[in-house]
């Protein structure tokens, strides 16, 4: 049996840590209530809370980590584990650094704590079986990933997350519950391994893999028979996007649009599933401002759909007020089937957020991978990303952890469906001078705000400030003015976020597993000199901000 554990709370008991706050605060402790939730209301109850209960978390899980106590029976449930021949995980949520405070890396933290507790050694947890995950959709991820039979977590929100998987067993720690199995303490553990039988042949999915090079031909050419098309006669790569490969196909008398997706282990991304549910939705609703999807391979990780003649915008291409109202168009059109049920079951988009504190965690792992791994960036602008960016980085941090609707989500009626990553550089010229949209391959439901910050960030086709107005305008069409007053507020803190993504963004054509899906896409990779370029026009403050403050 694979028994998967959360570390915060389960393994590592942090009462002491709350105990010495509640005591410095003078904080009483109600019976039956936990002092860590009295901490927490006190800091939250307080002008600017949130920024404080941030800071003594990152101080309770990583300087202080030595105060935090090994849970009582976790050694001898250990022991008992490997003695039945049960393999453990640890599967964590928790940030490189602190969201506020010192830098610290909370990873390394943890680790050392196992070790010093004895806990951390091939006959008791082997270090390959630690999982430090920077978001909990990635923790969530893992689990499936591992396999895990039971997974044994203090927060009930993890185990009822809509994507936890079905066949594992969720196991409640700490604490009763009306529908959530249980665990009071670890004392009681030994029932679970009583009870279990060893899966020693449970099966494990099949890591993803991009399709080799060698085989894109034939299975392009059987995807397009399969679906009842002529044997392709030429089959030409086109060097266009930078994540995917993709080609022009002609069977004779027709021409259809090949794509084979990048897929890794460690981009957990269903580029494929996304852009296919979204390409169906607008076939559903009679969008043909799109090309429709011809068939599907997703063992493969392939797709053809129709070709669409027209051209390339181009660098020196003239950009009319006409394209931005078609963008703008196409934006409203798609709307209208939010309320249908192909509409309600759409995926959220790729990274979509719906608050500030979902933003801030997207930037966060973003932010804190580079941090780790300034090593691997180039000389010339490592210094700017450990000086510039991370002080405005800082900078937007403390804004969003100290707004007071940080962890507010948006209501359902807020939000958008969104085709992402959209603009001219996704789109041809077809007849008439109509534009054509393709490239959905991270589409789906998000924050309005987002969407639009993205589309007057995407770098390659600028678009105009002065087309903020009638982006605006065309929203208030489909949104009431109560929820345009809102997206307003809330757009020129995102538009800050969104455009430090944009210069982790810029970053990746120093990062292994992008570079792999260049290499695949055919796109050349900036120098250092147009990746510094591009981040310092990022930071430098736009009226998208400046306007709406």
């Amino acid at each position: 049996m694979i028994i998967g554990i959360d570390f915060d709370n389960t393994i590592a008991c942090h009462d002491e840590s709350f105990r010495k706050i509640a005591i410095e605060q003078r904080l009483a402790t109600p019976k039956g209530k936990k002092t860590k939730q009295v901490v927490k209301d006190y800091f939250l109850g307080k002008e600017n809370g949130n920024l404080e209960w941030t800071k003594a978390q990152g101080k309770i899980y990583g300087e202080n980590l030595s105060f935090a106590k090994l849970f009582a029976g976790f050694s001898s449930f250990v022991e008992k584990a490997n003695s039945l021949g049960h393999k453990l995980i640890v599967i964590s949520h928790r940030t490189q650094f602190p969201a506020w405070g010192n830098e610290i890396d909370l990873h390394k933290a943890a680790l050392e704590w196992l070790l010093v507790k004895g806990l951390l050694s091939p006959n008791s947890i082997p270090l390959e079986n630690c999982f430090f995950e920077t978001s909990l959709e990635k923790k969530i991820e893992c689990i499936k990933r591992e396999s895990c039979s039971i997974f044994i977590d203090d927060l009930e929100f993890v185990l009822e997350h809509s994507e936890f998987p079905a066949n594992t067993q969720k196991v409640l720690f700490g604490k009763a519950h009306a529908t959530l199995p249980f665990l009071l303490s670890w004392d009681k553990a030994e029932e679970l391994l009583n009870n279990a039988q060893i899966e020693s042949s449970r099966p494990i999915a099949p890591p993803r893999r991009t399709l080799p090079i060698n085989q894109h031909l034939e299975c392009l050419s059987k995807l397009l028979q399969k679906a009842g098309k002529s044997k392709p006669t030429t089959i030409q790569q086109i060097k266009r996007g930078g994540n995917n490969c993709v080609y022009k196909i002609e069977t004779g008398n027709e021409l259809f649009f090949g794509k084979v997706y990048h897929r890794d282990a460690v981009d957990s991304r269903d580029r494929l599933g996304q852009e296919v549910a979204f390409t169906k939705y607008l076939q559903s609703i009679g969008i043909n401002d799109s090309p429709a999807l011809i068939a599907e391979d997703q063992a493969c990780g392939v797709a053809s759909f129709e070709w669409i003649e027209g051209a390339n915008f181009e660098t020196d291409s003239t950009l009319t007020k006409e394209f931005w109202k078609q963008c703008f168009c196409f934006l409203k059109k798609i709307q209208s089937g939010k309320k249908m049920v192909e509409g309600q079951n759409l995926p959220n988009a790729s990274e979509s957020a719906f608050s500030f504190r979902a933003h801030f965690a997207l930037l966060q792992n973003r932010r804190d991978y580079w941090h780790f791994h300034n090593k691997t960036i180039p000389e010339e602008i490592r210094f700017f990303v450990m000086t510039n960016l991370d002080q405005e980085y800082k900078s937007v941090a403390k804004k969003l952890i100290s707004h007071p609707d940080f962890s507010k989500e948006l209501e359902p009626y807020e939000k958008i469906i969104s085709p992402s990553d959209f603009g001219l550089h996704n789109a041809k010229i077809g007849k008439n001078g109509k534009l054509v949209f393709f490239d959905f391959e991270y589409a789906g439901w998000d924050d309005p705000a987002k969407t639009i910050a993205d589309f007057f960030a995407q770098p390659q086709f600028p678009v105009p400030y002065e087309e903020l107005d009638n982006l605006l305008s065309t929203f208030s069409e489909f949104f009431s003015e109560m929820t345009m007053e809102k997206l307003r507020a809330r757009l020129p803190l995102v538009s800050r976020v969104t455009r430090l993504k944009w210069c982790y963004i810029a970053l990746n054509d120093f990062h292994p597993v992008s570079r792999e899906r260049r290499k695949l896409s055919g796109k050349k990779l900036n120098s250092a000199e147009q990746t510094l370029n591009l981040m310092n026009k990022f930071i430098t403050p736009t009226p998208l901000v400046m306007n709406l403050l």
